[in-house]
């Protein structure tokens, strides 16, 4: 998964700020992005992303990529909670 970074501090709505890093990911990667990371203090709705709040970035700042359906993690057999404790 390839993210751009992308940083406004503009006065501009944040939709804006979106669009104008989907520009750039696409200028720069060819292919449109469909998520697009943001501050939980920034959680907007967007037509053409994805838009996820996480912790970890702060608020101006814009990560938009591709993320594929299946690139959450596989575990094989997972043990319930107690079990791995105690497996530990």
């Amino acid at each position: 998964m390839i993210y751009l970074g992308w940083y406004d501090d503009t006065k501009k709505k944040t939709e804006t700020k979106i669009d104008e890093a989907i520009e750039r990911y696409e200028f720069k990667y060819g292919v449109s992005p469909n998520v697009c990371l943001v501050s939980e203090k920034e959680l907007v709705e967007h037509p053409r992303v994805q838009v996820r709040p996480v912790r970890h970035l702060r608020p101006n700042y814009y990560y938009v990529g591709i993320e594929e359906a299946d690139s959450t993690p596989a575990v094989a057999n997972p043990l319930p909670r107690n079990e791995a404790a105690q497996a530990a």
